[in-house]
């Protein structure tokens, strides 16, 4: 324990500058944000509105509930997923190579540490320590917007259904990231260098072959990058299904004609639990089952790989 310890320790201190980048795009924006929606308010531009009616026009409790629900859970997909996506996709894909470049592979593979200790220690540190940093961003947007919502808008919001838009949110987004962090633990195995480019290369190259296939033999082989963007991004869809203002009719945008429209609207009881069955699904289970597989199979691939000099 005290030797994975170490490892972790080492892999963290590799790789902290990379975790961290997401975090400081995360304040630059909400800083630029916060002072855009000052001067707005300073000019009296600001104003709120849900189907081009004012917010505080909008008495009903429960849709003040439900957009508190609604804002956290939309701006965590759309907003922290895509900045933890790309910093994901780019680190994992250097987990088990970046030895190569700094052309210490010799002295790592040479302690007395299992191989599987090791990559476990690197996978935990990346993967792990860039799910664990989302949560985290999760927690600082949860309560930095609702206290802006608070203060500069006459949104009531629900500081319970906000936290539960946000852990909804944040189990689905480390799901696919957890998913496409192992595809990229998968191709810092195989590639020594460039896993990445080499990666894409590769799944094109399928791609075409795939496309010919299906021309001259009349198949319908569906393409391997849109299996893989399906692998990795199908909970996130499956959870936006069942949003409440999808599935529990909320009226927004242009669809809202009057105010009776949206006024009207109630909030089912337990809509909560059937939200937190999106999660725990057999494909959650399987992804997790495949996670583990691709972890094992890089771990095989690195350990038969020739070391480098």
């Amino acid at each position: 324990m005290t030797a994975f310890k170490n490892l972790l320790t080492k892999d963290y201190q590799t790789v902290k500058k990379q975790l961290f980048v997401p975090l400081w795009i995360i304040l630059g924006l909400y800083v630029i944000f916060t002072f855009s929606i000052i001067i707005a308010y300073a000019k009296g531009d600001a104003n709120l509105v849900m189907g081009g009616i004012p917010m505080e026009l909008l008495g009903n409790a429960d849709l003040h509930r439900a957009i508190s629900f609604a804002l956290q859970a939309g701006l965590f997909l759309g907003f922290l997923g895509l900045i933890f996506a790309i910093p994901m996709t780019v680190l994992s894909a250097t987990l088990l190579n970046s030895d190569i470049k700094h052309k210490c592979e010799l002295f790592h593979r040479s302690q007395p540490v299992s191989v599987w200790k090791n990559t476990a220690s690197r996978y935990v540190a990346g993967i792990g320590g860039l799910v664990g940093l989302a949560f985290l961003a999760g927690l600082f947007q949860l309560v930095a917007g609702n206290i802006l919502l608070a203060i500069l808008t006459p949104m009531k919001v629900d500081w319970w259904l906000a936290f539960n838009g946000f852990l909804l949110s944040w189990m689905h987004l480390s799901i696919s990231i957890t998913v496409l962090g192992s595809l990229g633990f998968l191709l810092s195995a195989v590639f020594k260098d460039n896993a990445i480019g080499k990666g894409a290369l590769a799944i094109g190259a399928v791609d075409i072959a795939i496309v010919i296939m299906n021309y001259y033999l009349k198949l319908g082989i569906p393409a391997l990058s849109k299996n893989l963007f399906k692998l990795v991004y199908s909970n996130i869809s499956d959870f936006s299904n069942v949003f409440p203002t999808m599935q529990y009719g909320i009226v927004m945008g242009s669809n809202a004609r009057t105010t009776g429209d949206i006024s009207a609207f109630t909030l089912p009881q337990g809509f909560l639990s059937g939200l937190y069955g999106s999660v725990f699904t057999w494909e959650t289970l399987a992804k997790a089952g495949l996670c583990v597989a691709l972890y094992a199979l890089a771990t095989f691939i690195y350990k038969k790989r020739e070391v480098q000099f």
